[in-house]
């Protein structure tokens, strides 16, 4: 699949790219998020301090998306849109998951 440039590929349910911007928003806990990796910076700064807007540019998803699943509710991509969605499904596997575990043991 090409994407603004760049080939991604899936492989074992996830995104591999060659180096990709990403840009994605802080907020709660994380609304005022400084980054420390010298591959993002700061686009965007609500003026009540509300969110951020970070951009990013990976050359991995696997590791990207680990840390930005571990921030929870406090972070949404932006851009790009499949990145996005992937998020989005990895979310609702854990939804499912833990549902499913919950069940079994109110059936216990």
């Amino acid at each position: 699949m090409q994407y603004s440039g760049f080939h991604l590929f899936e492989r074992r349910g996830t995104i591999d790219c060659g180096v990709l911007k990403v840009r994605y928003r802080t907020s709660g806990q994380l609304a005022n998020y400084k980054p420390r990796r010298k591959d993002e910076v700061i686009v965007c700064s609500d003026p009540e301090g509300k969110f951020r807007d970070i951009e990013a540019t990976i050359d991995y998803w696997f590791w990207f998306r680990q840390r930005l699943l571990k921030y929870g509710e406090s972070v949404q991509i932006i851009s790009p849109q499949k990145l996005a969605d992937e998020i989005k499904k990895e979310y609702q596997k854990i939804w499912e998951k833990l549902s499913a575990v919950e069940s079994s043991r109110n059936q216990s």
